[in-house]
């Protein structure tokens, strides 16, 4: 075989192998979006053909469900979503009852552990844009909607209920003893030095008197 012909076939080669990488890349692509169309559509209701009145539906929500949002900063749950969808003549009313836990980092120690929460919250649906312009609890569903998808309502609605400061206490469990030791032998400030406040050391303090 010539050099030319090497050359040829080594390019071919090279190809075929860009062709298979991207093929194969571009199925794993379509499978996780129909994955995730799947997983989006079991959080459809078909309002169409509800009657008025006051309808339940209640969903589980698992890890993969936080991996529907790319920038979550909740990876792993297990939650409990009851629904309750009133539909009125002239709006919708939409509450959410959520109750589980959620993997969070602990602000003392960083590391991850499951944070009970609970809330409940509630939307009104308008079938007047004009109406939900100004106000965070009111939505616009337009009246000819046959369904409508609460899975974002669900995922705003737990990271919302996430405080701020989160710590193991806050489940009733301790961090790893390594840290209260390494907050112990923090040094103590100086006599003419006014002391600086010390989050760590303070909830050090609350957890030994107790």
């Amino acid at each position: 075989m010539t050099a030319c012909s090497l050359k040829n076939k080594r390019k071919a080669d090279i190809n075929f192998f860009r062709f298979s990488c991207f093929a194969k890349q571009k199925k794993r692509t379509f499978a996780s979006v129909l994955k995730k169309m799947k997983l989006l559509k079991e959080y459809t209701i078909a309002i169409s053909g509800l009657k008025e009145g006051v309808h339940h539906f209640d969903f589980e929500v698992k890890d993969e469900f936080f991996a529907l949002f790319e920038a979550s900063p909740i990876k792993r749950g297990d939650v409990k979503v009851d629904f309750y969808f009133e539909k009125q003549s002239g709006m919708y009313v939409l509450i959410f009852a959520i109750d589980g836990k959620v993997g969070v980092e602990c602000d003392r120690c960083l590391e991850e552990f499951m944070l009970p929460i609970s809330s409940s919250d509630t939307l009104f649906g308008k079938f007047d844009p004009s109406e939900a312009e100004d106000d965070p609890d009111i939505i616009y569903i337009p009246k000819t909607d046959t369904e409508i998808n609460i899975a974002e309502y669900i995922y705003e609605f737990i990271v919302l209920s996430v405080p701020l400061s989160k710590t193991h206490d806050d489940a009733g469990e301790r961090c790893p003893e390594e840290i209260y030791k390494y907050l112990a032998q923090e040094p103590e400030p100086e006599a003419d030095e006014p002391a600086k406040n010390n989050p760590f050391g303070d909830a050090l303090k609350g957890f030994n008197s107790n």
